[in-house]
């Protein structure tokens, strides 16, 4: 067996590898987040995890991410937004294991965020879909968050900072 089975380019400098790492984390996590979810929601988060493995091989190969992308995940915001009419500031990250799993899944897009912007400050380029549909993951997984608490009959607990 190949030692490089999973990944070929483990022993590269660029942090296009750590990109890449991430992003077959965050998918993984959406992965998880599926085998938990039922019905249309479930093939939904299937469908998502693909298009973050086709965000996986975008820096470094064809860019197979774009403004579709972007704009399904928002539709798909919207439709739980209305769904939820849930309007905290910010939420206790907790509820149901697929809510659970979904917001690690949201906090996993914003380290793949930092990781496309740490890529490009090494002079790689990094088309801006790629941290428009990132982004919109991130938001996508709150909202789907909460989706999964309301139809769990699960109340979200508003966080209060103490901070700002």
């Amino acid at each position: 067996m190949r030692n490089e089975l999973c990944c070929p380019f483990l022993y590269e400098e660029s942090k296009k590898v750590e990109f890449e790492i991430l992003t077959d984390k965050l998918a993984s996590q959406l992965g998880f987040c599926a085998s938990l979810a039922k019905g249309n929601f479930k093939n939904e988060l299937i469908f998502i995890t693909e298009l973050v493995y086709h965000l996986n091989g975008s820096i470094r190969g064809k860019i197979s991410i774009d403004g579709s992308h972007v704009s399904f995940l928002k539709a798909r915001c919207e439709f739980y937004e209305e769904y939820t009419k849930c309007d905290p500031k910010f939420v206790i990250p907790q509820g149901s294991s697929l809510a659970s799993s979904l917001h690690i899944a949201r906090c996993l897009g914003k380290e793949v965020v930092r990781k496309m912007y740490q890529v490009k400050t090494e002079g790689i380029i990094v088309e801006d879909v790629l941290f428009d549909f990132t982004n919109m993951i991130s938001n996508y997984s709150l909202i789907a968050a909460l989706y999964a608490n309301k139809i769990n009959n699960i109340s979200e607990i508003e966080f209060i900072s103490k901070s700002y």
